[in-house]
C-alpha cells in the first residue's frame, strides 16, 4: 500500500521528541585566524585550581594563573583563599601593563564568584578590560587556561613524585612547572620561539634550569660564619627567582634565594635523579594538548 505524507508537514519543522531524547551539545569549532590575539595583552585567560590538601609548607590552598593569548606566557600566584584573585589580578595588570605600555582588553573566565564580584567588575570596567564569562558547564570556552591549569597539576605531581618529595610541596612544584612550561617550544606560536622569548623579546636562556628535588649545596656569606665554619649548606633546588634558585632549608624549614650555588647532577633530594631532557619531553608532550584548546576556545 502506498505511503502518502501529508503535505501540511513542513520537512524543515522540529520533532520536539526527537530533540528531547537526542540532542547533544554543540561542537566547539576551531577558532579562525582573525579571531587569535594579535598582540600581547589582547586577550587574557585566568583560572583558579583548588582547593588542594594539604596545604603547601606556608599554608596556601590554592593557585591562580593569568595566560597571555599572543605570547601563551603564564603566570601563577598561590593563594590562601580563592577571594585573592581581585588583589592578585590588580596586581598582574599593573606589573604587564607596566612592561608592555598597553592595556588588557579582554580577560576570559569561568562565573567563580571570584571573578564575579561587584569589585572585580567596577575594577575591569575602570580598566576598559571587557570580561568574556564562559556559559555555565561549557570550560571548553575558557580552554587554555583550563587545560594549562591541570597540564601544571599533573607535571608538578610527578616532579614531587620523582624527587620523593612531601605533597606540601605542590606549591614550589606548580611554580617551577610553570617556570619550564613557558620555556618550552609549542605549535600555538611561531616556529622556533618559546613563550617566554615573545614575552621577554630575546631568547632565553636555558642554561639556568636545573632538576627539581636537586640537591643544592649554597655558599654561606662570610658575614655569616666564622673561620672555622662550613662555606656551604646542603639544602633542596625547588625552583627560580629572576637572578637565582629558591632553595629548601630541611634543618630550619624554611626557604631561601641563592645564586652561588653547586648542584649535585646525579642526586635529588637523597636518590639517584632523573636528566633535566626527560622532565622537558615529557612537559612538551604536555604543553601540546594545550594547543587543542585553541579549537574550543570561541
Amino acid at each position: 500500500m502506498p505511503l502518502y505524507l501529508d503535505p501540511s508537514l513542513n520537512a524543515k519543522s522540529l520533532c520536539e521528541v526527537c530533540i528531547k531524547a537526542k540532542q547533544t551539545r554543540s561542537s566547539f569549532k576551531s577558532i579562525s585566524e582573525e579571531k587569535k590575539a594579535r598582540r600581547v595583552l589582547e586577550t587574557v585567560s585566568s583560572d583558579v585550581a583548588g582547593p588542594i590538601v594539604p596545604a603547601t609548607h606556608d599554608g596556601m590552598n590554592y593557585y591562580v594563573t593569568f595566560t597571555d593569548h599572543y605570547t601563551h606566557f603564564s603566570q601563577i600566584y598561590l593563594m590562601k583563599r580563592k577571594d585573592e584573585v581581585y588583589d592578585l589580578f590588580r596586581e598582574y595588570v599593573a606589573l604587564v601593563t607596566s612592561k608592555f605600555e598597553t592595556q588588557i582588553s579582554n580577560l576570559r573566565c569561568d562565573n567563580g564568584g571570584e571573578y564575579c564580584s561587584q569589585q572585580f567588575k567596577k575594577f575591569c570596567k575602570e580598566k576598559g578590560i571587557q570580561i568574556q564569562y564562559t556559559v555555565p558547564r561549557n570550560p571548553e570556552q575558557n580552554g587554555v587556561s583550563e587545560r594549562f591549569n591541570r597540564t601544571v597539576l599533573n607535571m608538578a605531581r610527578s616532579m614531587i613524585f620523582d624527587a620523593g618529595m612531601e605533597k606540601s610541596f605542590w606549591g614550589e612544584a606548580v611554580r617551577c612547572a610553570t617556570y619550564i612550561l613557558n620555556r618550552l617550544p609549542t605549535s600555538a606560536i611561531k616556529p622556533g620561539s618559546t613563550p617566554a622569548d615573545l614575552w621577554y623579546n630575546r631568547e632565553v636562556s636555558l642554561e639556568n634550569i636545573r632538576v627539581f628535588g636537586a640537591k643544592a649545596y649554597a655558599h654561606v656569606p662570610a658575614t655569616l660564619r666564622s673561620k672555622l665554619d662550613v662555606r656551604s649548606n646542603q639544602m633542596v633546588m625547588i625552583g627560580y627567582v629572576s637572578n637565582g634558585y629558591r632553595l629548601w632549608n630541611p634543618v630550619n624549614k624554611k626557604v631561601i634565594t641563592a645564586r652561588s650555588i653547586i648542584f649535585d647532577k646525579e642526586k635529588k633530594n637523597g636518590s639517584v635523579g632523573i636528566p633535566i631532557a626527560v622532565i622537558e619531553e615529557d612537559a612538551e608532550e604536555k604543553v601540546d594538548e594545550i594547543q587543542s584548546a585553541e579549537s574550543e576556545d570561541e
